[in-house]
């Protein structure tokens, strides 16, 4: 269970810089796998993330992210994805994108 708790906390602190910094987001996210998410909300913010860098060249925000939920998620789900995006933005990355992405490739070779 810790392995688990470990990833979730790895993931959202990837995301965040996906979702924060453009020059990360651009250089990072072609090396970041959607299966890496242990979630059905944070797979979805980081393929909105990917889809809005490669379209606009834009950052994600939160607004264009709820906009995206309309359609995609159903109207029962959408607090919990609301919730996801808000914990993604809390978090502080205490480690740089390569260090995560290292993490997390390791996390998905061992099976969690």
């Amino acid at each position: 269970m810790g392995a688990f708790l470990e990833t979730v906390g790895l993931e959202r602190a990837l995301l965040h810089l996906l979702t924060t910094s453009r020059v990360l987001a651009r250089m990072q996210s072609p090396r970041v796998k959607e299966e890496w998410f242990t979630s059905t909300a944070r797979k979805f913010i980081f393929r909105t993330a990917k889809s809005v860098m490669a379209d606009s060249k834009s950052l994600l925000t939160k607004k264009v992210f709820e906009f995206e939920l309309g359609g995609k998620v159903s109207v029962k789900d959408e607090d919990i994805y609301v919730a996801e995006w808000n914990l993604v933005e809390g978090t502080d990355a205490l480690e740089g994108p390569e260090v995560l992405i290292d993490k997390l490739t390791e996390a998905a070779v061992a099976g969690r």
